[in-house]
């Protein structure tokens, strides 16, 4: 039976501006079942922010635009609050070890000094690493 286990990615996430925010490297098979931020700041503009699904490390190649999920900051306060997507079962997305996620804001909040923090929450999928194309043992 899967286990959900949440992994909490610790940089902030500059909300002001657009573009790649953070990057999430996966070691092992995950299944995604909820994201989110943590709004740090007072303001009270919108922002959309894409947890884009990255098939091989390093390469935008085969990237796909919101492939595990996307956000929408309401234009309101929400300092403090923890702002998530569940993905049900046919909306959940599995990697891989070797996949990436990239964090991107892709409307930015126009508020000076707008941080969040985001969250990814898993499902650790039991595999082999022999039995996975995209992990290599070492001699």
């Amino acid at each position: 039976m899967e286990q959900p286990v949440q992994e909490m990615h610790s940089a902030q996430i500059d909300l002001n501006s657009t573009g790649d925010k953070a990057v999430i490297s996966l070691a092992f098979p995950i299944k995604v079942i909820r994201v989110g931020l943590i709004i740090q700041n007072s303001d009270a503009n919108d922002a959309t922010i894409k947890f884009d699904k990255r098939v091989t490390a390093g390469s935008d190649s085969g990237r796909v635009d919101g492939g595990v999920a996307s956000l929408s900051k309401p234009a309101s306060n929400n300092q403090g609050k923890y702002l998530y997507k569940s993905l049900d079962d046919s909306s959940a997305v599995e990697l891989t070890c070797g996949d990436e996620i990239v964090v991107n804001v892709t409307a930015e909040n126009v508020a000076a000094n707008s941080f969040a923090v985001a969250v990814l929450e898993y499902c650790r999928i039991q595999e082999k690493p022999a039995n996975l194309s995209d992990a290599l043992l070492s001699s």
